[in-house]
């Protein structure tokens, strides 16, 4: 949904060179030989974005997958033009502002793409929130008055603006009740919600509109956890966060610009989908306490390129025929054979 320059989304102007934000950037960053990959980007000027990567239905993909990232964006530091994105995903992501108004794609060192593709998001006329629904977690805080949430990636802190149902209030004050804490103490919680904004009230102190949240669904709660962000954060679900592979055994996965990361997600219903770097993905899996099994994986017939990313592929599928158990530790996950760590994943969506 794209909206004009009247909507209610917090408006403020910034410093040269990004004039007038909240403002959207959005295009085509499809690698040669890949599967469509469209990006939109919005920055706000308190600091803060919204990112959707959005691969479409194709002769390769059946259905659409969409994937979100909200966090704090800046500018580096003696050279302006150059905006450090961090949010939910392990590694910064890069743009640089041309001369143009519009946004370059930068590879994870901050240098230019080298590609035949043109790896650039043109700025809109009209702005698209990027709202959701999408995966957040952060604090809860439900009173008499009001019910509260303090998002971790961006840090602000919304009202709720619909009322949660009465079993989910129970099961916040049990959660409450197991760290002992009295009424005031929130819980971070994992929820499905979107982002709106209001105009403030005259006794709300804020200088322009005011960011809301309407929570779909409350996924789950972590009495006595923080917003720690990797290891130190409470542990995803197995199930319906989809996953990027950061190491196969004890070798990284190189960082590829012009590449698909290779990815897994299993969805509630029992079946996988995901990427090989070269092919998507398809199987089923079963999934009891903590084991995890992978039925035969299909994939499409699409040439990898060059050896390299053919030996990737390979040894990405081999790892799926050979899982046994899994374990999540915060925002990673590890697929396992025994004792042997057969790959390393991160959740590729902010949690």
């Amino acid at each position: 949904m794209t909206l004009g320059a009247c909507s209610l989304w917090p408006f403020y102007p910034a410093p040269p060179p990004i004039a007038n934000l909240p403002a959207t950037w959005s295009g085509d960053v499809t690698c040669p030989g890949c599967v469509p990959h469209q990006q939109a980007l919005t920055l706000f000027a308190d600091g803060s974005f919204h990112l959707r990567d959005e691969y479409p239905a194709s002769k390769r993909r059946r259905g659409s997958e969409v994937f979100f990232d909200v966090g704090r964006w800046s500018r580096l530091s003696g050279d302006e033009s150059r905006l450090i994105l961090r949010g939910g995903s392990e590694a910064v992501r890069q743009f640089r502002l041309q001369a143009d108004g519009h946004l370059r794609q930068l590879d994870p060192s901050g240098s230019d793409i080298r590609s035949i593709r043109d790896y650039v998001l043109n700025r809109e006329t009209g702005l698209d929130p990027i709202a959701g629904p999408m995966r957040l977690l952060g604090q809860l805080s439900i009173h008499a008055d009001a019910v509260r949430f303090q998002e971790c990636l961006t840090g602000r802190d919304m009202q709720v603006i619909e009322a949660l149902p009465v079993s989910v209030s129970k099961q916040y004050r049990v959660a409450q009740k197991l760290l002992d804490a009295d009424a005031e103490t929130p819980v971070l919680t994992s929820v499905l919600g979107s982002f709106s904004a209001r105009l403030a009230s005259a006794n709300e102190s804020a200088a322009g509109p005011v960011w809301q949240l309407d929570i779909q669904r409350v996924k789950r709660f972590w009495p006595g956890e923080t917003c720690a962000i990797g290891a130190g954060a409470a542990s995803l679900p197995l199930r319906d966060t989809p996953w990027r592979v950061l190491a196969i055994g004890n070798e990284p996965i190189p960082a590829d610009p012009l590449a698909p990361p290779l990815a897994l997600r299993l969805h509630d219903d029992g079946h996988v989908s995901g990427h090989s770097g070269c092919n998507t993905l398809r199987s089923a899996y079963r999934a009891d306490d903590n084991a995890l099994s992978f039925d035969a994986v299909s994939t499409t017939r699409r040439a990898c390129i060059g050896p390299s990313q053919q030996a990737l592929e390979r040894a990405w599928l081999q790892v799926l025929q050979q899982t046994a158990a899994y374990r999540v530790v915060g925002s990673y996950l590890e697929l396992l054979a025994g004792d042997r760590v057969l790959a390393r994943l991160i959740a590729n969506e902010m949690h």
